[in-house]
């Protein structure tokens, strides 16, 4: 066993030819050591809500938080970064939580722990970045909050890797307990996955959810392709840079000098 993940569905097919470079070409999926997973997601429904403009991304955020709260559950807000949790602090929209915590990177160890403790008991508010929506752990205990259908979790931003998102996802309904999830997007953060304002708007509700993981796909395998190229040439400049101080050493001046004008692009080959 080299690794062991729960995302290794989530791979993109440009993920999977990099994996394979290494050799690997066997993937083993085992279910989970708990029970059936209990999370919903409506991703043909209400689950995905996309806002014109940024206050009413801000209200609907609250609107959800409200919505599961008043029946007795927990809601965990995640922002893809700080300055936009901040933000949301900002707006009118905040006054109406009550006693939310916040996990921030800045935040203390003291902090976190209390805020991550916190978050699975029933009615509390967390609000958090990106970041610990990957591996931090959010265990249940209240028998109160799982009864009233567990913790919610609403992602605010679509993700560029889909395993983020699954991550995010898994934060709720661990071992065996209720939970749920939903997306609240703003229609202008869309651009970079070169969704023009509306487009969506043309999409079906049982549609929208995989025509934004085209999308997102499609950036991912863009984002992809370009650092392969750039470990490409890092690792060409690396073996030029070798031969030149092997060169140097070897007292080849001719091939040192030709390496030298190669760096500085006097010429190519």
């Amino acid at each position: 066993i080299l690794g062991v993940s729960g995302t290794l569905s989530a791979l993109s097919n440009m993920e999977r030819g990099i994996i394979r470079d290494f050799g690997i070409e066997t993937y083993t999926f085992l279910p989970s050591v708990y029970s059936d997973n209990n999370l919903t997601f409506d991703k043909a429904g209400r689950g995905i809500t996309i806002e014109k403009s940024k206050d009413r991304y801000m209200q609907t955020i609250v609107d959800e938080i409200e919505s599961a709260t008043k029946t007795g559950r927990s809601a965990l807000v995640f922002f893809e970064t700080e300055d936009r949790l901040r933000s949301f602090q900002k707006s009118a929209y905040w006054k109406r939580i009550r006693n939310a915590n916040i996990l921030l990177g800045s935040s203390t160890k003291e902090d976190r722990s209390y805020a991550i403790n916190e978050a699975t008991t029933s009615k509390k508010v967390t609000v958090a970045t990106s970041a610990f929506g990957r591996g931090t752990d959010f265990f249940c205990h209240d028998a109160k909050l799982d009864a009233a259908g567990g913790m919610l979790v609403v992602q605010t931003f679509l993700s560029v890797e889909k395993s983020e998102e699954l991550q995010i996802m898994g934060r709720t309904a661990r071992q065996g307990k209720n939970g749920s999830y939903c997306m609240v997007l703003w229609e202008a953060d869309l651009v970079k996955f070169e969704i023009r304002p509306g487009d969506w708007a043309k999409q079906s509700r049982s549609d929208l959810y995989t025509w934004l993981d085209q999308k997102r796909q499609q950036l991912h395998e863009q984002n992809l392709s370009e650092l392969r190229q750039k470990v490409r040439n890092a690792t060409a400049l690396d073996r030029d840079t070798h031969a030149y101080v092997s060169a140097i050493k070897s007292n080849s001046i001719q091939k040192a000098r030709h390496l030298l004008e190669k760096f500085n692009g006097v010429h190519e080959d």
